[in-house]
């Protein structure tokens, strides 16, 4: 708990997550802070901070966060936008809802979870989509959504499933 690592009381605490190296990120998207805890549970530090050329950004809202490879990604939910930053709390990029045709009219980009794989690709899981993960290339190109649900047949074979129920 906060008083364990001694850095007052949490406000919302809204996800946990660990890196490669066994250090503990703990998001408090109440307080727009993210703990750093080393493997031994050690409070390391705390990045409250992130600056974006001398603008001061806060994720208040945020329902994620993910680490890897020295960067920390925050689903930053309320604020549409994943931030990614360093460890050491710099900002280095961030990643808005994609211009792209395969992104339908009205759709609602709201982060929830972020995850990046071994080769990687980086996976953003959004509130109320069902097109699946959007998925970036290791290059943060836009590729498509990954585990879409898939729909075959169309208004023959709708018509063709009516036809047999009722005869």
């Amino acid at each position: 708990d906060a008083e364990y690592i001694k850095t007052g009381s949490f406000t919302k605490l809204s996800d946990v997550c660990a890196d490669e190296n066994g250090n503990i990120y703990i998001l408090d998207s109440g307080a727009s802070k993210i703990f750093i805890l080393d493997k031994d549970y050690k409070y390391v530090k705390t990045i409250e901070s992130i600056k974006k050329q001398g603008e001061d950004l806060t994720f208040t809202g945020a329902m994620g966060i993910f680490a890897a490879e020295g960067s920390v990604y925050i689903s930053d939910t309320e604020n549409a936008r994943v931030l990614k930053i360093g460890v050491d709390g710099k900002y280095i990029d961030e990643f808005l809802v994609p211009d792209s045709n395969l992104i339908p009219d009205g759709f609602e980009y709201r982060p929830i979870k972020t995850a990046i794989d071994s080769r990687g690709y980086l996976y953003i899981l959004c509130d109320g989509s069902y097109y699946g993960a959007i998925l970036y290339s290791p290059k943060n190109e836009f590729l498509g959504f990954y585990g879409a649900n898939s729909t075959s047949g169309g208004i023959l074979q709708a018509i063709e499933i009516i036809f047999d129920k009722i005869f």
